[in-house]
C-alpha cells in the first residue's frame, strides 16, 4: 500500500514548485500539500480534477491558495493592466472560490493523487467550524510596477477603495490606479505576489503565527482601518513591530476618526535594524522545536510511527497539531526549558509542567526518561505510556486548562536516542471514565502527589 508520503505532489510549474516548497518549509509537510484533486466528474479510471496549487490545513483553519504566473502585457499600461489583473488576480480568485465550495460541501472527497486513490490523509474540519483564508499568488507584474512608479519594491498595493480581486475592471466607474488590488469585505482574499510571498512565509514561519496575521488583517479591513498599505511586506512589518512582537496578534485601532496609510519605508527600515538581527538570534532555539515537529511528520506520512497507530495518520496528526500550535516566541521558550532536563543527568526521569503567558489554556508537559535496562522496543513503550500516564493526571487535577500537550524523550547521554512520544489531552472531551483512568495511573505510577506548574517568565531582552 502507498503512503501519503509517496503520492503527494510538488507542484506542476516553477511558480506552483516555489509555493509549494515555501509552505512546507513554514507549515511542515504533514499541514501542507500542493495539488490536491477532487473526484467530481471522475468516471471508472479516470482522472479527478485539481481542487487547488496548494491546500493547507491546521485544525479549523483551512488555506486555499491558487497560484498564477502570467506575464505582464508589453502594451500601453491603460491596456496592459486590465488585462493582467483578468488573467492574474480575477481568474484565480474564483478558483479560489470553486475550491471553498467544495470544501465546505464535499469534505470528504480531497485526494492527494490525480487518480483519486489516496484520500487526504488528515482530518477536514466540518463546514460549521471551518474558517477558510483564501491566499492568491501572483507573479509577473513585479518589475512592471517597479518600472511604473519609477523604483519601489515592485509589490503590489493594497486598498480596499479599489476593484476587489472579484470585481469586473470593465465595470468600475472610477479611475483605475495600476498595480493596486482592492478587498472585497465578505470575501477578502490575501493577494501575495513574488515580492511578498517569501518575505511572509520567512517572517511567520509556522502556522499559528501565520494564521494570527491573516485574521489580524481581515479585521483591520472588515472594521475599515486601512486607507492603502504600499506592498503587503509594509503592512507585514508594522504588524511585527505593534501586534507580534509585543505578544499581541491584532492591529491596534488608529485614532479617532482616522485610518493607516502604510508607507513603503517600514520593511526596508525593519529588515535593516540592527534590533531585527538580535531578535531572529533571540529565537533562533526555537527551531530545535521545529526539528522535532519535522522528525515526526516524516514518521507519519511515511507511516514509520511505531505506536499510536490504531487512529491512522489522522489520529498522529491531531497530537502533533498540539505539539505545533505553540507560535514561534513559545517554542523557544520551550526549548530553553526542555534543553535543561535532556542534559541533566542527575535522575533517571525529569518531568516539568509549564504554562506559557500567551497560551494560558495550554500546558506543555516535558519529561526525559533514561532508559537503564530495556530494550529499545520495551524502553520506548514505557516512557510512552508514562507520558500518557502524567498527562491524564494533569487534566485531572487542572480543571482550568483546556489543552495538555506532553513530549517525551531521552536524556542527552543517550546520543543514539533521537525520537519523541507526543500525548494529548483534551478537556473539551473529558468523562468520568477519564477521571476513573487518571486515578489509576496516578495509583499505578505514583506520580502528581507533589509537583509545580510553571508559568514561563523570561528574564531576557528580546530587543
Amino acid at each position: 500500500m502507498t503512503t501519503p508520503a509517496e503520492v503527494r505532489q510538488l507542484g506542476t510549474t516553477s511558480s506552483e514548485r516555489l509555493t509549494a516548497a515555501l509552505c512546507e518549509k513554514s507549515f511542515l509537510q504533514l499541514w501542507s500539500y500542493a495539488n490536491v484533486y477532487r473526484d467530481q466528474g471522475k468516471c471508472g479510471t479516470g482522472d479527478g480534477k485539481e481542487l487547488c496549487d496548494v491546500l493547507a490545513v491546521f485544525g479549523d483553519d483551512v488555506l486555499i491558495f491558487s497560484d498564477k504566473s502570467c506575464q505582464f502585457p508589453d502594451t500601453p499600461m491603460e491596456t496592459a493592466w486590465p488585462r493582467w489583473y483578468r488573467r492574474a488576480i480575477q481568474k484565480s480568485a474564483h478558483q479560489l472560490l470553486g475550491a471553498e465550495r467544495w470544501l465546505r460541501t464535499h469534505p470528504q472527497r480531497v485526494f492527494l493523487d490525480r487518480a483519486c486513490l489516496q484520500p487526504f490523509p488528515i482530518d477536514l474540519p466540518l463546514p460549521e467550524r471551518v474558517r477558510i483564508h483564501r491566499i492568491l499568488v501572483t507573479t509577473g507584474a513585479s518589475e512592471a510596477c517597479r518600472k511604473f512608479y519609477g523604483g519601489g519594491s515592485g509589490s503590489l498595493m493594497l486598498s480596499p477603495a479599489a476593484p476587489s480581486p472579484l470585481s469586473a475592471i470593465t465595470d468600475y466607474t472610477e479611475p483605475l490606479q495600476p498595480f493596486v488590488i482592492g478587498c472585497g469585505r465578505k470575501e477578502f482574499f490575501h493577494i501575495l505576489d513574488d515580492v511578498a510571498l517569501p518575505i511572509v512565509l520567512r517572517e511567520l514561519d509556522t502556522m499559528p503565527d501565520l494564521v494570527a496575521y491573516l485574521n489580524a488583517k481581515e479585521a483591520l479591513v472588515e472594521r475599515g482601518d486601512l486607507a492603502v498599505s504600499t506592498g503587503e511586506e509594509n503592512l507585514l512589518a508594522y504588524y511585527l513591530d505593534v501586534a507580534f512582537d509585543r505578544g499581541s496578534i491584532h492591529f491596534p485601532r488608529p485614532p479617532e476618526g482616522g485610518k493607516y496609510f502604510i508607507d513603503e519605508s517600514l520593511w526596508p527600515g525593519r529588515e535593516s535594524e540592527l534590533a531585527t538581527a538580535k531578535r531572529k538570534d533571540y529565537l533562533l532555539p526555537s527551531y530545535a522545536w521545529d526539528e522535532i515537529l519535522r522528525q515526526l511528520c516524516e514518521d507519519v506520512l511515511n507511516e514509520r510511527m511505531v505506536m499510536g497507530n490504531e487512529a491512522g495518520t489522522a489520529g498522529h496528526e491531531r497530537r502533533i497539531r498540539a505539539l505545533a500550535s505553540a507560535p514561534r516566541h513559545n517554542r523557544r521558550d520551550l526549548v530553553v526549558l526542555l534543553r535543561p532536563l535532556v542534559e541533566d543527568d542527575t535522575y533517571p526521569t525529569r518531568f516539568r509542567a509549564v504554562r506559557h503567558p500567551l497560551q494560558p489554556d495550554t500546558a506543555y508537559l516535558l519529561l526525559v526518561l533514561a532508559n537503564e535496562s530495556l530494550n529499545d522496543e520495551e524502553y520506548r513503550n514505557v516512557r510512552a505510556n508514562l507520558l500518557a500516564a502524567y498527562c491524564m493526571c494533569f487534566a485531572h487535577k487542572n480543571h482550568d486548562i483546556s489543552h495538555v500537550v506532553g513530549i517525551g524523550t531521552g536524556p542527552s547521554s543517550s546520543r543514539d536516542d533521537t525520537a519523541h512520544e507526543v500525548a494529548y489531552v483534551n478537556r473539551g472531551t473529558w468523562t468520568a471514565e477519564d477521571s476513573e483512568a487518571a486515578e489509576e495511573y496516578r495509583q499505578e505510577y505514583r506520580i502528581m502527589n507533589n509537583f509545580t506548574l510553571w508559568t514561563y517568565r523570561d528574564s531576557e531582552n528580546a530587543g
